[in-house]
């Protein structure tokens, strides 16, 4: 049995892409907000506890190794990110939530995606 939405797998990126963060504390928000502020690249904040960073795809990288590198380990697993083409997240997007752990472990498996959707990936048992 084949089910549409196991089939597929989201994107994270896009030519821009808005990552949306909530971090669990005022101090992780702000590490995460100089972090921005040292690399230039544009950051708003959100709410109380969240930021907006805007991002070109070769942007991303430098970003996600620097965030590796500020937070500690249950930082950056308390982190929130849901990633969108530029617009405010909706209702929709709430199934694609994850931890920041989980974004940059997804973004450094990009090639492992790749692979799968051009059905270059087989798994014998």
């Amino acid at each position: 049995m084949k089910c549409a939405d196991c089939e597929r797998i989201d994107h994270l990126l896009h030519d821009v892409t808005a990552l949306w963060i909530a971090m669990p504390t005022a101090e992780g928000l702000r590490r995460v907000d100089e972090l921005c502020v040292s690399n230039r690249l544009p950051a708003a904040p959100v709410g109380a506890q969240g930021l907006r960073v805007d991002l070109a795809r070769n942007e991303v990288d430098r970003f996600v190794t620097g965030l590796y590198g500020e937070l500690k380990g249950p930082e950056l697993a308390g982190m929130r990110v849901v990633p969108t083409d530029g617009r405010e997240p909706g209702p929709g997007d709430l199934g694609r939530v994850m931890g920041g752990d989980v974004f940059v472990n997804r973004l450094k498996a990009g090639w492992l995606v790749d692979a799968l959707e051009a059905g270059r990936y087989t798994t014998w048992f």
